[in-house]
């Protein structure tokens, strides 16, 4: 929710001073991303987040795309002076690209480790409730597990 916006940045910020890595969230492996924003104020918030260092990406197509000085503005301009940078990409692939690259350029700034998947546990599926219901039939009867319960 949008007045979450400034908690997400008081805990980054924390995340910054505790964690040892920094005294500001400019430079952190964090990027904000809008995949299908629906208002301008949706991209005042992300302007909040690129001037407080984090860049952030948002989905579809920029509405300032027609000057292409205000785009080198929002992306070169604002991230050489603020380490924050405001994009827009219609392709979710290359968002994700994208903000993979801002978080290995941070993390290698930052001289933490590349990285790697698997490493610090084991990755998580997100699984629906049909599921979920398929691999509960798929044990009925077994541990325990009643027919009636799945």
């Amino acid at each position: 929710a949008c007045v979450d916006n400034s908690r997400i940045l008081t805990i980054a910020s924390a995340m910054a001073a505790e964690g040892g890595l920094s005294d500001e969230i400019a430079g952190m492996p964090a990027v904000g991303i809008a995949p299908e924003w629906m208002s301008e104020k949706a991209i005042a918030i992300g302007c909040y987040f690129a001037a407080s260092g984090v860049p952030v990406i948002f989905g579809g197509e920029s509405p300032v795309g027609a000057s292409k000085e205000v785009e080198k503005i929002m992306t070169k301009v604002w991230l050489e002076r603020y380490m924050g940078a405001l994009h827009f990409e219609p392709d979710p692939e290359k968002m994700l690209a994208m903000a993979l690259d801002y978080i290995d350029k941070a993390r290698e700034g930052l001289k933490l480790r590349k990285y790697e998947p698997g490493k610090f546990g084991a990755e998580r599926v997100l699984m629906d409730m049909a599921a979920r219901r398929e691999i509960k039939a798929a044990h009925a009867g077994v541990g325990g597990i009643n027919e009636s319960e799945s």
